[in-house]
């Protein structure tokens, strides 16, 4: 499956419960998406192997564009989103919800 910006942060969007937007938008979910694959790039640059003369430039993403790396890491970007989201919410917080989904972030990147 080849999954689109929004399609990882709706994925993002599932552990918060949160269909009708109001704990994250999607503004503020792209804009975790892209803090999210920027880490990826910068601790596993390998996984955009075969794109090094043309890296892509995850500033420019918008909610409709492509995921630029392999599907699989899509899920890991989704956990960081809401891990994001877990820990910006301070009526909500429960610090050890974002702990661990930034933990699976880590452990899938």
């Amino acid at each position: 499956m080849s999954y689109t910006l929004q399609a990882v942060v709706d994925m993002g969007r599932i552990p918060l419960n949160d269909d009708d937007k109001a704990r994250m938008t999607d503004a503020m979910g792209l804009t975790f998406a892209k803090q999210g694959l920027q880490m990826v790039l910068s601790k596993r640059p390998d996984l955009f192997f075969g794109q090094y003369l043309a890296l892509p430039d995850i500033s420019a993403l918008a909610l409709g564009s492509s995921f630029p790396v392999d599907d699989i890491i899509a899920p890991a970007v989704a956990d960081y989103i809401t891990a994001r989201a877990e820990s910006r919410n301070d009526e909500s917080i429960i610090e050890q919800r974002a702990t661990m989904f930034y933990q699976l972030f880590k452990g899938q990147v």
